[in-house]
């Protein structure tokens, strides 16, 4: 028969095993009181999440090659509509020839499976930027070296997956190797590569002399490789220039290589003349007018050496208090008579 003493232990035992159980069983049932309560929250909220994932991506691809991916370090679903928010995102496009190595990346983004809408919710930055040689190589491969990338800020971009097409309705400031600018609203169509500028145009050329532009609207296109600018002023130096549209064709690299405005074209020059001419006098202010101007730039400074005026030109210099209406042909550096130059080409070199 068990002593006293020996009872009296195995139900110390038995005590200390049922208060370690007792204990524990608080501790466990805490804890997923808390985790529920955490889960909760998001729903209380009027969210309910599905499910997180550490990394998230998405591309299309046609015939072997990636038109874009969308990546994202952290996606987060809810069951509400089947919207995710994504967390630093990288979206590089392609291109339908592979000759695209357009990179958009952003904080933070609102995925919407439904329509296909990648839209973000704070600061974007763009580069856009050729890669010519892509086809050449195997799928997804960058260009081997960064030839000045056209750089753009904006807030607010929503990009969609089904067309690669994005948009932006608020300010978005761009630098190119020789300028930068801003604009209101932007629109980018992946089929075309084409980049709208929408309204408030506005492009501070700083090299080698500085040059301020604005306009109406723009579109930058990529076949062929030029800036379409509508309601266009510039002013360079002494020198101010307007047209109702103007075309800057862009070289490889995107430095201008000639511009074309069309439509009411003026310049006024103040001051003295720069250029070279024959049995000329310079004067105080030279005004012109056409209905089409080429300018032609050369070097790596885009210095205007040539200017082409067509239709309807007439050149007014003003001298004193009297305007005299003068014609030259600056190609020849012949004087011509004092008659108003209409319906005439007329050239001007600058070198």
């Amino acid at each position: 028969m068990a002593s006293p003493v020996s009872r009296l232990r195995r139900w110390f035992a038995l005590g200390a095993i049922l208060m370690v159980a007792i204990v524990a069983g608080m501790y466990f049932y805490a804890r997923l009181s808390l985790r529920n309560a955490v889960r909760a929250v998001p729903e209380k909220l009027g969210l309910n999440i599905q499910q997180t994932a550490d990394g998230f991506s998405i591309s299309k691809s046609v015939q072997g090659r990636t038109q874009f991916t969308v990546s994202a370090s952290k996606a987060v679903q809810y069951k509400e509509g089947g919207h995710a928010q994504l967390h630093n995102v990288k979206i590089v496009i392609y291109g339908k020839d592979s000759d695209r190595f357009d990179q958009i990346t952003g904080d933070n983004f609102d995925f919407d499976p439904a329509s296909g809408n990648v839209s973000a919710t704070g600061t974007v930055l763009i580069d856009l930027e050729a890669n010519p040689e892509g086809i050449k190589h195997s799928d997804q491969t960058p260009p081997a070296q960064t030839k000045n990338p056209i750089h753009l800020e904006t807030d607010g971009l929503t990009f969609n997956k089904n067309t690669g097409d994005a948009s932006a309705s608020g300010k978005v400031v761009f630098q190119t190797p020789q300028a930068t600018g801003s604009a209101v609203g932007i629109k980018y169509v992946a089929k075309t590569g084409t980049m709208d500028l929408l309204s408030s145009v506005l492009i501070n050329v700083n090299r080698p002399r500085p040059v301020h532009l604005n306009a109406s609207r723009g579109v930058i296109t990529k076949q062929p490789h030029q800036v379409f600018l509508t309601t266009v002023h510039v002013i360079r130096e002494q020198q101010e220039m307007q047209s109702d549209q103007a075309t800057f064709f862009l070289r490889e690299d995107n430095t201008v290589d000639h511009i074309l405005a069309e439509g009411n074209v003026e310049s006024e020059l103040h001051g003295p003349a720069s250029s070279k001419m024959s049995n000329a006098t310079p004067s105080p202010e030279t005004r012109e007018r056409s209905d089409r101007a080429e300018l032609f730039l050369t070097g790596t400074r885009n210095l205007l050496t040539l200017a082409i005026l067509t239709g309807n030109v007439q050149i007014a210099a003003l001298e004193g208090d009297a305007i005299a209406v003068k014609v030259c042909n600056f190609q020849s550096e012949d004087h011509l008579a004092q008659r108003p130059l209409v319906g005439r080409t007329f050239h001007k070199r600058l070198i």
